[in-house]
């Protein structure tokens, strides 16, 4: 494992902290996940991004509530 130091604002170390406490779990545990989450998140992004780029077929949420009529 490698170590990572970071500055972050004293609310938000506070809320990292507040969560450990409630969830009893370490705030590297979350940080990490936080970390893990961000990037999928992003490489997502940018799949969808290079998808949209090459022009391939994109369909709306919308169009796929309608084809499985999960419309509200």
């Amino acid at each position: 494992m490698t170590i990572i130091t970071a500055r972050i604002p004293k609310s938000l170390n506070e809320s990292l902290n507040e969560l450990a406490h409630e969830t009893s779990r370490t705030k590297g545990y979350i940080v990490q996940r936080a970390i893990e989450n961000y990037l999928e998140e992003k490489a997502d992004i940018l799949i969808a991004l290079s998808r949209i780029e090459k022009g391939d077929t994109i369909i709306t949420l919308e169009e796929i509530e309608k084809k499985y009529g999960l419309e509200d």
